[in-house]
């Protein structure tokens, strides 16, 4: 088991300071002022629909992180899954079962195709949370991005759903660590020496962590992983990591799989 960070409440959303990595660009928001984003950020480096991650855990993580998104002040939150035209076809479904998923539980949600340039932001007005899906490979759209920066600066929430989602395609082109506030350190096809793909040769295991909404009645499971997870550093204090991932019977530090930031 391992311990979860402590959450630290922001007097302002502009008060959040990332740690900015040289000669990666930020997105304009428009604004002289340039504020920072504010909305929650829940990010999953998941495929939800992975043969190895149980129905009894993914369903009640989706619906209990639909729970903690949904403002408190909306009789009826919307909610986009948004499908990154970048997946590669790789369980380009996945976006399917999440939409099930909270259609099942009673929530408002709608499923949209990225077009091949994205989106911007009269695409995703009026929803009250964006949940960007591409579960086996990263964003590829600067539009899409830059869009969610100015949805977050409003104060929506975002879900980054994925196992490559802590990195744009071009990290240099945009940090990612802006909205997930983790820092990309590699694509954790290989993680302590050991070799994790495409479910062949070894796998992680997930830990599923306790003391946050999203993980109530979750606390403690565990559950093979067997495709790469994007190896990430916490790049905020503001950020708490709920779910943690190894390589299977080793003792190599854990590593986030589930974050979550709240201002």
């Amino acid at each position: 088991m391992f311990a979860v960070l402590a959450l630290v409440t922001l007097a302002a959303c502009t008060d959040y300071i990332f740690s900015g990595k040289p000669d990666i660009p930020l997105p304009d928001t428009g604004s002289p002022a340039d504020p920072l984003p504010c909305g929650k950020v829940l990010t999953l480096l998941l495929t939800m629909s992975d043969a190895f991650v149980d129905r009894s855990v993914s369903e009640p993580l989706l619906v209990n992180a639909a729970a903690w998104l949904a403002p408190s002040d909306a009789d009826a939150p919307r909610f986009l899954v948004l499908r990154d035209d970048n997946t590669g076809d790789e369980n380009a479904d996945d976006a399917d079962y999440i939409v099930s998923v909270l259609q099942g539980a009673g929530y408002d949600t709608t499923l949209a195709d990225e077009p091949a340039d994205g989106v911007g932001a009269t695409d995703i007005e009026g929803f009250d949370v964006v949940i960007l899906s591409n579960p086996g490979d990263s964003p590829d759209d600067i539009a899409t991005l830059d869009a969610l920066y100015a949805y977050s600066v409003e104060g929506h929430a975002i879900v980054f759903q994925g196992d490559d989602m802590a990195h744009f395609d071009d990290p240099a082109a945009f940090d990612m660590a802006s909205l997930t506030r983790l820092y990309y350190v590699d694509n954790g096809t290989t993680y302590g020496g050991y070799e994790i793909d495409d479910d062949a040769g070894d796998a992680y295991e997930v830990t599923v962590g306790m003391g946050h909404p999203v993980t109530t009645g979750l606390e403690g499971q565990q559950f093979r992983y067997g495709n790469d997870i994007d190896t990430t550093q916490i790049d905020s204090d503001d950020v708490v990591i709920v779910g943690m991932a190894t390589v299977e019977n080793t003792t190599l530090d854990q590593k986030p799989v589930i974050a979550a930031y709240e201002p």
